[in-house]
């Protein structure tokens, strides 16, 4: 033993806790809980809607990029009907 032992001392005693009260501080945390896992989710959902506009774009564009040579060599169909009906 050193000098400083006595200087300290521990009580040590069993939980006082109602079971009643840590059933319901549980409950209020599981409804936090899914409070904050339906936001997440919905901004998940968000974000996926946002990308896969930006994707179907992107792939718009390349397709129009892809089949621009041939639009020029097939007639527009308004006009050949314009021109037809003169």
């Amino acid at each position: 033993m050193t000098e400083y032992d006595d200087d300290f001392k521990i009580n040590i005693h069993a939980p006082v806790e109602d079971t009643q009260e840590v059933l319901e501080s549980l409950d209020s945390l599981m409804r936090v809980e899914e409070i904050q896992r339906k936001v997440d989710e919905e901004e998940f959902m968000n974000t996926k809607q946002r990308l896969l506009k930006v994707h179907k774009k992107r792939i718009q564009d390349i397709l129009s990029l892809a089949f621009e040579p041939l639009h020029d060599l097939l007639p527009n169909p308004l006009q050949y009907l314009i021109t037809k009906g003169n």
